[in-house]
């Protein structure tokens, strides 16, 4: 593993519409120390027909193109500069994302056989997250083959469920996607906020190899707004983010070369040297009666060496407890 987490935080619907509440997440997820802020830009009438059961909240929660070209200039705005990903339903909104210089789109797996889309973003050389729950893997396999660099897609997979049971994620398909499509993967975490597991399950993606984690953000989900079942509140998610980059610093290096500072300090009060278990004196053959093994403040021979001593004769007087060193040994 090179690089540290890519944590993105996941806005959705959590605004429920409004810009000022928008703001307050923008400003938490640049503060929080994630990666990417992900949008969703969409117009109802282009996600679903009139008739659908969450139409109607839809056009509640809609923001308007003007308004979210001034967000996007509010996010640009920052010093401190965070990718924005735009979460995108069809070609409209992707011409305006592209003219507002959005370089990163998120496809949801209800788009995931919309090959006009998929090749438009391909085409333009942009970033995608291609979301993928639900999905089966010809369904996969179908849409990766309409995206002509494979360095720049990232399948991302997460169970819709919200929140959802620790029993249903199956983490390891995130490693066999990986292995099988030979393309970056990503989780989008949905478990519970409430629990801990909302922590360490994206620090076991995290231990698995993969670095690139989506996170539902909300501004308060005791209020129980729109997409706040497996959100974070603002003021948790710098934590995520701290507890998900420990764990990567953590994984480190499988580096057995070099022996730490630090370690070198315990070898020397946890190791075991070989001491006199008893008096011994000038001329008595060493053996496992007049010697044992103990820790010590003091330098002396290893136990490895245990062999080189045995049955030699001790030149000097030695006490008990008193660290054996080579020069107390004949034909040491």
């Amino acid at each position: 593993m090179k690089n540290r987490p890519y944590i993105i935080c996941e806005t959705a619907c959590a605004h429920d519409g409004s810009i000022s509440n928008l703001k307050v997440l923008i400003k938490k997820a640049i503060s929080s120390g994630a990666k990417a802020i992900q949008l969703q830009i969409w117009e109802p009438e282009n996600i679903m027909t009139k008739n659908h059961t969450d139409f109607k909240l839809l056009k509640k929660l809609e923001i308007k193109k003007r308004k979210w070209i001034e967000i996007i200039s509010f996010i640009k705005s920052f010093k401190k500069k965070i990718d924005i990903i735009a979460c995108i339903y069809d070609l409209e909104a992707f011409k305006f994302c592209k003219d507002n210089n959005i370089k990163h789109y998120k496809i949801h797996s209800s788009d995931l056989l919309n090959e006009k889309l998929i090749r438009e973003i391909s085409k333009n050389n942009f970033i995608l997250n291609l979301s993928i729950g639900g999905s089966k893997l010809s369904e996969i396999q179908k849409s990766i083959s309409w995206f002509k660099n494979k360095k720049n897609i990232t399948l991302m997979y997460g169970y819709q469920l919200f929140p959802t049971p620790i029993t249903n994620l199956n983490l390891q398909k995130l490693v066999y996607l990986k292995k099988k499509f030979k393309t970056k993967v990503g989780y989008q975490d949905h478990t519970d906020p409430n629990t801990i597991d909302a922590y360490t399950i994206c620090a076991t993606v995290v231990g698995l190899g993969i670095n690139i984690i989506e996170k539902h953000i909300n501004i308060d989900r005791s209020k129980k707004g729109t997409d706040s079942q497996a959100a974070l509140n603002v003021d948790e998610f710098k934590n995520f983010v701290k507890t998900l980059n420990n764990c990567f610093i953590s994984i480190g290096k499988a580096d057995f070369k070099k022996i730490t500072k630090d370690e070198k300090q315990y070898r020397k009060y946890a190791k075991k040297i070989i001491v006199a278990k008893k008096k011994i004196f000038k001329d008595d053959i060493l053996n496992f009666k007049n010697i044992c093994f103990k820790r010590s403040i003091n330098m002396g021979i290893d136990i490895e060496n245990v062999k080189k001593i045995i049955n030699r004769r001790a030149v000097k007087d030695i006490d008990k407890d008193q660290a054996l060193n080579f020069s107390f040994i004949k034909n040491a």
